[in-house]
């Protein structure tokens, strides 16, 4: 087991660092840490960084390793990860990886290539306002000025430098990675029922300022931590600087703190889905070693858990929420077109064809069962433009394209 890499991941407080413990202490494991705040010191409590006590003598990796003023890179990161497996594997331990900061995790495990960054003394674009300068991305790389907001002009600065450097959008360098994990991993998430994780995400905010959160953000700010510092944009320090500016009170600043957790966890739920393959996990939490032993179950014997693809044809998805079915997600196989739309993949033309695919546990619901299931949803939910049809074995996963929009 001493190859495996463990990756816990999911929401702001669902339970992940209470699970990573209790795995590494089941499996000679150590944890590094996933969270790309946690690296700073002084940032105890509002990061909710593991504690001495909630550690139970387990070593910890990249927790307090750089001071509130300074900067942390994806590609810092994804060095120091990958120094830290390497390392624990030579000790013969197992690295459990466990944080909710998706792209660092993904950068680190995935083949994520990075362009170097040349720093500048000055903005060479200083003469232009955030607008043009977003303008000016978005006419050399439209994909990338999508999904950067025209405000973060670091960012918006940082894609424009990859393209003046290299003749290639930050995009092109994106798309062009193959996106294959360099390790074996047992990725597991941890989900719960949304009102119960944000009644927790609400009482921690309280327990938060029990523990003295405002004093902690007091104490960073008199020896200089700023607004624009990187650790200062953080949930839990960010919405202190309007408070402090008496620019809103003391309730309103801790309904913002609940709110943009709240939100923040959406987003990673939506994020996790996404990008990674990941078995997911209902914590339980009255009875939490359910959870840990049904994770120590997934670890050690993950060859239960299989994939198998159907052809689409489902209005209705109703049918694969069923007991043993942990996700689904769709693809399509490569046609004669590269990129096809979603128009084109709903009228098959360029033979591509569109595939619902499966992730489940053959120990609750085996595959007969499974295909039972597809065929009695044909019977009702027939689409008019395909007649399915599947294989003993199903499609092969490693053939398909993935695509993140429902059909």
């Amino acid at each position: 087991m001493t190859d495996q890499v463990i990756v816990i991941v999911g929401p702001t407080a669902v339970g992940k660092t209470k699970l990573s413990v209790e795995l590494a202490l089941k499996l000679d494991g150590e944890i590094i840490s996933g969270d790309s705040m946690q690296i700073y010191r002084k940032m105890d409590i509002g990061t909710a960084k593991v504690t001495q006590e909630e550690m139970q003598g387990v070593p910890h990796h990249l927790i307090d390793i750089k001071n509130f003023d300074e900067e942390y890179s994806v590609k810092e990161f994804q060095q120091n990860v990958r120094d830290c497996i390497q390392a624990i594997q030579k000790r013969r331990h197992v690295p459990i990886i466990v944080g909710g900061t998706g792209l660092y995790i993904k950068a680190a495990l995935y083949d994520y290539t990075f362009q170097e960054e040349v720093e500048s003394a000055s903005d060479p674009y200083s003469d232009l306002t955030n607008e043009e300068l977003h303008l000016r991305l978005n006419q050399v790389d439209p994909l990338s000025a999508q999904k950067i907001h025209p405000n973060n002009r670091r960012r918006v600065l940082r894609a424009l430098q990859i393209f003046e450097q290299s003749g290639k959008s930050k995009s092109d360098h994106l798309s062009s990675q193959q996106h294959i994990c360099l390790y074996n991993v047992r990725f597991i998430g941890l989900t719960l029922p949304r009102s119960l994780l944000y009644e927790r995400i609400n009482q921690r905010v309280d327990a938060m300022m029990q523990q003295g959160l405002i004093e902690e953000v007091e104490r960073l700010i008199h020896l200089g931590a700023l607004s624009s510092h990187q650790s200062m944009k953080a949930i839990g320090y960010k919405e202190w600087f309007d408070y402090f500016n008496q620019s809103i009170g003391l309730e309103e600043t801790l309904e913002k703190i609940k709110q943009n957790s709240r939100r923040y966890a959406k987003r990673q739920y939506t994020w996790f889905r996404n990008q990674m393959d990941i078995h997911w996990l209902n914590v339980n939490i009255d009875d939490f070693d359910q959870t840990v032993q049904a994770a120590l179950r997934y670890v050690e014997k993950g060859e239960h858990y299989h994939y198998i693809a159907f052809n689409y044809a489902f209005q209705d998805l109703g049918y694969f929420k069923h007991s043993g079915i942990l996700d689904y997600w769709f693809g399509y196989t490569q046609g004669e077109k590269e990129n096809p739309t979603m128009y084109e993949l709903r009228t098959q033309r360029y033979h591509h064809q569109v595939l619902i695919v499966i992730y489940f546990d053959e120990t609750l619901i085996s595959m007969k069962e499974l295909k039972s299931l597809y065929q009695q949803g044909l019977d009702e939910k027939l689409c008019s433009y395909v007649k399915p049809e599947w294989d003993d074995e199903g499609i092969q996963i490693d053939k398909l394209v993935r695509i993140k929009e429902l059909v």
